[in-house]
């Protein structure tokens, strides 16, 4: 598994899943596995397209750090993303740059849910995003984040979404969003953190 650690790309190997396998995740491998199977139909020219979109574009880590991907990475992430949120194949890299954006980013709990709000300003000409929202708890023994839920919303109309946690009433709550675009490109992550 690939992963920052102080600073620096590390390589864990014989990494065991920490969770239970479900529907869910056996779902997000599959699609994984099937864009992965992809690369391979592409044509070197849309191959050797991809490498230089990669050279040329850093992306937006979740910690906030951008980070260089090797081509195929590239591409089976925003294909993935394109896949996932829009049911959509891509071949080739984006070739336009989206403007818009989301802002203030917060949750609140009420009663067994839990609201999460933000704003979003759309800039001329920029086609529909979804938000891909992710909630993580931390560890009570360090600083790395133990993700509790994801919720993944077409947010052009709306400005907040709800979920029915099932989470533990108390602890610092960390959230992460970004939009998403069916070319497979996304906006750096923004995040905001609560205490319940």
């Amino acid at each position: 598994m690939y992963q920052p650690w102080r600073g620096i790309q590390t390589v864990r190997s014989r990494v065991t899943p920490a969770e239970v396998p479900g529907s869910g995740r056996e779902a997000i491998k599959t699609l994984l596995a099937s864009v992965s199977a992809s690369w391979r139909t592409l044509s070197e020219a849309n191959r050797q397209a991809w490498r230089e979109y990669a050279l040329n574009h850093l992306d937006p880590y979740w910690t906030g750090e951008d980070i260089r991907l090797p081509a195929f990475q590239r591409f089976c992430r925003m294909a993935f993303l394109a896949k996932w949120a829009y049911a959509m194949d891509i071949t080739l890299p984006p070739t336009y740059t989206h403007q818009s954006t989301i802002g203030n980013l917060r949750m609140q709990e009420s009663a067994s849910t839990v609201k999460v709000q933000w704003t979003y300003t759309e800039a001329p000409g920029d086609i529909m995003p979804q938000l891909d929202i992710w909630a993580c708890k931390q560890h009570s023994a360090g600083m790395h984040a133990t993700i509790k839920d994801s919720l993944h919303v077409a947010f052009r109309d709306a400005d907040e979404a709800f979920w029915s946690t099932g989470w533990p009433a108390s602890g610092t709550y960390t959230i992460f969003g970004r939009p998403i675009w069916s070319d497979g490109t996304s906006n750096p992550w923004i995040s905001a953190r609560t205490t319940f």
